[in-house]
């Protein structure tokens, strides 16, 4: 069964991600403490990654793995210490309007609106007021919104808040979409509707996307591939190509079917022992 999800492969010439032999490294500030003050933390160990322009990727971990981290190094909120981070074959030196990342917080201006806080994203691009209100009304009706413009953060569910972050962060036309465990806070349905519209979403615009996240059943259901970590310093363990057409994935039945559970056992094995090492070293 093959996927069709995205335009290349990784080790094809179309990589829009790259990592090489990334590592960071964490010193303990000490707060004047002799016993503390040289400590450190291995965060990555040495990571090397290929993600190709247009794929869904998701990256799988225990805990204190370095996922985030990794995240945040790709979108340019904090450099590795040691190792290189591709975009289209150049050096990650900071943000850039290429990237936008969707946390797991909402992160929405309160005393704005919805319409307001997807505005907000674009005044530093877009000079025209009326053309910055277009877009941004575009994108709340990508998200589904398109009735709530008017409506302030504390009017809306936590679901809504987070199809706001998302319109956000669509708005400024990124190329790489950066999402760490984006659905976390929310309850379980609105967890599965977020996941479907979200893959709606990425199937009509074609953006690249790194997707963080804790859970086994949302990296398969997401995913063209998913990467495990190792326990810290993380590493990539293994890459799985998740084998599911467009359609086979959003159909109703898709959770039972052979290609999701096998999938899912396969990362359920390799993640464990990784789980288990991590719980043994804090």
């Amino acid at each position: 069964m093959s996927n069709s999800n995205y335009a290349g492969r990784a080790g094809e010439t179309d990589i829009k991600i790259e990592a090489i032999d990334v590592r960071k490294t964490f010193s303990a500030r000490g707060n004047g403490r002799k016993d503390v003050n040289n400590l450190t933390t291995d965060a990555l160990g040495g990571l090397n990654l290929s993600i190709s322009r247009g794929e869904f990727h998701v990256i799988l971990g225990p805990s204190g793995c370095g996922k985030s981290t990794f995240l945040d190094l790709v979108a340019g909120l904090t450099t590795s210490t040691d190792g290189t981070i591709l975009i289209d074959g150049k050096p990650v030196t900071g943000p850039g309007p290429d990237r936008a990342t969707v946390f797991q917080q909402y992160a929405l201006l309160p005393w704005r609106t919805a319409l307001g806080n997807v505005e907000f994203a674009l005044e530093n691009l877009e000079k025209d007021s009326r053309k910055r209100r277009e877009t941004a009304v575009k994108y709340l009706d990508l998200v589904g919104l398109g009735d709530f413009c008017g409506h302030y953060p504390f009017e809306l569910s936590g679901g809504m808040k987070q199809r706001v972050a998302i319109a956000r962060a669509m708005a400024v036309g990124p190329e790489v979409l950066l999402m760490d465990e984006p659905f976390a806070a929310v309850d379980a349905l609105t967890r599965e509707i977020l996941q479907h519209d979200l893959l709606r979403i990425v199937y009509e615009t074609g953006k690249t996307v790194l997707f963080i996240t804790h859970s086994i059943d949302e990296a398969v259901f997401l995913a063209d591939r998913v990467s495990v970590m190792t326990a810290r310093p993380g590493t990539i363990k293994a890459v799985v190509p998740v084998l599911l057409t467009r359609n086979e994935r959003l159909s109703d039945d898709i959770k039972v079917s052979e290609v999701y559970t096998g999938t899912r056992h396969k990362l359920w094995e390799l993640l464990k022992e990784e789980a288990a090492k991590a719980g043994v070293s804090g």
